[in-house]
């Protein structure tokens, strides 16, 4: 059971790392792109693109919810365990809360 418990905190730090590596590709790359691009060149580019984009990140934001709070609950018998994978969890609330006020903000202005 320990190794099993390993093998997913293991899978659990790479997903969060993907997932925060993706929200600032998303954010530097895609935001400028956005931002410098002409309104129908930007449509084109998105209507060719946005599916492959949900479909990158659509598995990524799922698992860096799920997995910190199976890691957590894996290891709560350890405290200092149980205390980093909750922490884990909330900077994973708070990359996706950012990510999303973030963005409301660009759609708005």
């Amino acid at each position: 059971m320990k190794k099993i418990a390993l093998i997913i905190q293991v899978v659990s730090i790479i997903c969060l790392g993907t997932f925060t590596g993706a929200m600032i590709m998303l954010y530097t790359a895609i935001l400028s792109f956005w931002k410098k691009a002409e309104p129908l060149d930007f449509l084109d580019w998105y209507v060719e693109y946005a599916s492959g984009i949900m479909d990158a990140t659509g598995p990524l934001v799922m698992s860096s919810l799920i997995l910190p709070l199976v890691c957590f609950f894996l290891v709560i018998r350890i405290k200092q365990s149980r205390i980093y994978w909750a922490i884990s969890f909330l900077l994973s609330v708070i990359i996706m809360a950012v990510s999303y006020t973030h963005l409301r903000a660009h759609e708005t202005g």
